[in-house]
């Protein structure tokens, strides 16, 4: 794969990692000046099987859509391109100089809570801004929050997960649900998420004028 010309103009030059759909590539962009460097995720399905190869695609496609919504955030990656080569689907993204929340996170070390409390800002003003969108990342873990070098932000990376939030279903108890896909890794995944049965739960209280949505799926 190294040293290919992807779409008539990227250059692979590093290999970044490998997922459960994807692989991901940093590549050179001839088409610009200076050959500015990006990231390629390929999507490279294992199964040929209709029903794997229907979902694998699903989930590309809305991550390139969702990436064009909310790559106008600071703290999440750009999507520059994305096109279909040889029966492979191709996504191309900023490049975001920095290394990810695990490299801070060694085993038995603990945060101050100054540290905690910045953290959780950073973060969770990131979801605030996703979820306005009315989408869930379901795959929050520090290899999917990336330190930017230039400015010490995080960033919040890696889409390949998310999913636009059905219209809910009203129930007659007052609760509103919507069903979702579980979808996550052990260890970082809501209890809901790994006994299977994921779920948006809406609480509203008719005397209330606003309503108190849970995200218990992110």
């Amino acid at each position: 794969m190294l040293d290919r010309l992807l779409g008539q103009r990227y250059r692979v030059v590093q290999a970044l990692g490998v997922g459960q759909l994807a692989k991901t590539y940093i590549v050179e962009d001839y088409h610009r000046p200076n050959r500015p460097k990006c990231v390629v995720k390929v999507l490279k399905p294992q199964s040929h099987y209709p029903e794997f190869l229907s979902t694998a695609k699903r989930l590309f496609h809305k991550e390139a859509e969702i990436l064009e919504q909310l790559g106008q955030h600071d703290q999440i990656p750009r999507s520059l391109a994305y096109f279909e080569e040889n029966q492979e689907f191709y996504l191309v993204q900023e490049l975001i100089e920095g290394h990810t929340l695990s490299l801070e996170l060694p085993l038995f070390h603990c945060w101050s809570e100054s540290q905690v409390i910045q953290m959780l800002k950073d973060v969770l003003q990131i979801l605030e801004f996703v979820h306005s969108y009315g989408v869930i990342h379901r795959d929050i873990k520090p290899s999917n929050l990336m330190r930017r070098k230039k400015d010490n932000r995080l960033i919040l990376i890696d889409f390949g997960a998310v999913k636009q939030i059905s219209v809910p279903r009203i129930k007659t108890n007052g609760l509103i649900t919507s069903q979702t896909i579980s979808i996550g890794t052990q260890g970082y995944m809501p209890t809901e998420q790994v006994r299977g049965k994921p779920g948006l739960f809406h609480s509203h209280q008719p005397e209330n004028k606003f309503s108190v949505l849970y995200l218990k799926s992110v």
